[in-house]
């Protein structure tokens, strides 16, 4: 139990602190989903691109 006002501030205080590193998570997070999301479609587009090449054997005599 809080005893006193100051440490039911420290209280709040420390709530909020955590509160905000939380939101400072979320962010990061949804930033690295977007970054993700991105680098996907990238890949899919050099999959795609890949598979116009046509595949020969390479002679190291040309």
């Amino acid at each position: 139990m809080i005893a006193t006002a100051k440490e039911a501030h420290q209280v709040i205080n420390e709530y909020r602190r955590v509160v905000a590193s939380i939101k400072q998570g979320q962010d990061s997070l949804n930033r690295l989903k977007v970054e993700y999301n991105e680098l996907e479609h990238l890949a899919r587009q050099i999959d795609q691109a890949l598979a116009t090449i046509p595949f020969t054997r390479w002679r190291p005599d040309c």
